[in-house]
């Protein structure tokens, strides 16, 4: 069976600074990219975030909060384009772009 999916790596570490960080994440290993609909963001650590999916217009997608170390989320639904992934925990904002094709 095929599935349209594909798992993109988000490493987020709140220990970097903004200057060392200019980005927003630390370190980003995309196994495809631009992906189907479905991707993983991994956490290097569980406190508190709220991550926020939003189109190129702004408009919010989807938002959670999770405590967890990893967040699956599933755009498979959406259009195709530009959307942005933004995590926002105590120590810092962070954000990157995801392309579904």
């Amino acid at each position: 069976m095929c599935v349209n999916s594909a798992f993109i790596t988000f490493t987020v570490d709140p220990c970097v600074s903004v200057d060392e960080n200019v980005s927003g994440l630390k370190e980003m290993n995309a196994y495809s990219n631009p992906i189907e609909g479905k991707f993983r963001i991994i956490f290097s650590f569980t406190e508190e975030k709220r991550i926020q999916i939003s189109n190129s217009l702004a408009q919010a997608i989807q938002e959670s909060i999770s405590s967890t170390s990893y967040k699956d989320v599933d755009l498979s639904y959406s259009d195709k384009g530009i959307y942005f992934v933004k995590i926002l925990t105590s120590k810092g904002n962070y954000k990157r772009k995801i392309i579904v094709n």
